[in-house]
């Protein structure tokens, strides 16, 4: 067989992979589709600790096992805050009331394989306002599958801050657009340098410890420093996928919960100073 010929055999069988994919059907407007709801209790100030979670949970295929996870793991318990990535609308609201959080969710899209919507929400002790949908540049090649992030302002105590729950593409895209999707993200970071706080989670699949000193280096740019430096691989292998900046706020402690079966993915958790957010302000 010859190499001219294994080569064209290739190409024509990634053809037909690629065409038996389909197209996704994406949402690229940036207020919908948009699913909210309020189940949190009112809270005045918070305490001196602001705990911090990201959790990609894998299609919200696992939702009573991640919501009995947040129960029952110290580490993730009563969280102010929770960046969620792979889910659905009626995963995240069954976490809400279950936790009781408010939400915002978007999704980017009907997922071909899960058969349901596919996006990005935060959860949060604290008022929610101002919620977007920040689309990220290029498509997965294998399906059309866009990516996003979420945005929201969330009022704690009498300070406002500036969130985002995250999720890039994976190695389908070349390092170069990855590596543009950040961009985009920090892009419109750099337009809310009013919020003197800001946190951003989620799922970058950066799969190599070079990708990972690059997204570090360009929130850089715009004042967030790796809150969750040093949590170490938080997938299968070597993989660190998932990760926490920050601005304005120092971390007192930081980890991962290995021992989750919610999903592929370990819950990431950093706890936050709140002296610096709320040194005048007392209950």
């Amino acid at each position: 067989m010859s190499h001219i010929f294994c080569v064209t055999l290739c190409i024509f069988l990634i053809g037909l992979l690629l065409m038996s994919c389909g197209i996704t059907t994406n949402f690229l407007e940036s207020d919908m589709p948009k699913f909210t709801g309020h189940f949190a209790q009112t809270r005045s100030f918070p305490d001196q600790l602001l705990k911090v979670v990201t959790f990609n949970i894998a299609g919200a295929k696992k939702i009573d096992c991640a919501i009995a996870e947040m129960q029952k793991f110290k580490e993730l318990q009563d969280a102010d805050i929770l960046f969620l990535q792979e889910m659905d609308e009626t995963g995240t609201a069954r976490i809400a009331e279950a936790l009781c959080y408010n939400y915002v969710y978007y999704p980017i899209a009907i997922h071909r394989k899960f058969k349901q919507y596919f996006g990005n929400a935060i959860l949060s002790k604290w008022p929610i306002q101002a919620e977007e949908k920040v689309i990220l540049p290029h498509a997965n090649p294998k399906d059309q599958q866009r990516r996003i992030a979420v945005s929201a302002t969330l009022r704690i105590g009498d300070e406002l801050v500036k969130v985002y729950s995250v999720h890039t593409e994976t190695i389908w895209l070349s390092e170069m657009k990855r590596r543009e999707q950040v961009k985009t993200l920090v892009e419109h970071i750099a337009a809310q340098q009013k919020f003197a706080y800001i946190i951003v989670g989620g799922d970058f699949n950066t799969v190599w410890e070079k990708d990972v000193n690059a997204n570090t280096l360009l929130f850089n740019i715009v004042h967030l420093d790796r809150a969750s430096a040093g949590v170490g691989a938080t997938a299968s292998l070597f993989l660190q996928l998932d990760h926490i900046y920050t601005k304005g706020l120092r971390v007192i402690e930081n980890g991962k919960v290995k021992q989750s079966q919610a999903s592929d993915h370990d819950p990431v958790w950093v706890l936050l100073e709140t002296q610096s957010l709320f040194s005048q302000k007392t209950p």
